[in-house]
């Protein structure tokens, strides 16, 4: 249960990632409650379809659902779609892939995080932290800026909120591995 509560707020950190960066670069065709609902349906489905089938559909539905909300709710050919939505999966997959790369080289068990829940945490706070980071700095080095430039306050209050809600959590977590066995490695870190 603890895994798929997390596995919750990263998908949900992972659209907003996404609307931040869907905003910026296009405009938008669809009014604001119709592409919200299609985010919500899109992630859903995704975070559904890793519930069931792991892994590497994940990664498809992820860039199919954000092929689906480029196309549907923001004024693009189904070409920059597809790109656009290649380019958020690519960097998806590189920031998880780098966490667990150091997360073995810290714990000397690849994958450990699937049997580790603070692990899990850990892996899924700074993974997103690093995906969002290079989203922003994707944005600041594109040259392609036709959207509406800023996000609605109500999700610039939630980005807000969720990066010191992950800071948080990532000093809970740091302090918590102190004392727990799988995670004892983390007082050499802090």
């Amino acid at each position: 249960m603890a895994q798929q509560i997390c596995f919750g707020f990263v998908y949900l950190a992972e659209g907003l990632i996404a609307w931040q960066l869907f905003e910026a670069l296009l405009p938008r065709k669809r009014k604001l409650g119709i592409c919200v609902s299609m985010y919500a349906l899109c992630y859903l489905a995704a975070f559904l379809m890793y519930q069931i089938a792991g892994q590497l559909l994940n990664v498809v539905a992820f860039l199919l659902g954000n092929v689906v909300i480029l196309f549907v709710c923001y004024r693009c050919s189904l070409g920059t779609a597809l790109f656009y939505g290649a380019i958020l999966s690519g960097m998806m997959m590189a920031t998880e892939w780098l966490v667990a790369f150091l997360l073995f080289q810290i714990t000397g068990k690849y994958g450990s995080f699937f049997q580790s829940v603070p692990q899990l945490v850990v892996m899924a706070v700074i993974s997103k932290l690093l995906y969002f980071l290079c989203v922003r700095i994707y944005l600041m080095l594109s040259k392609r800026r036709q959207g509406t430039g800023k996000l609605p306050p109500m999700v610039a209050a939630v980005l807000i909120g969720f990066s010191f809600l992950s800071l948080a959590v990532i000093f809970t977590v740091f302090l918590l591995g102190s004392s727990t066995e799988d995670l004892s490695w983390m007082e050499q870190l802090w």
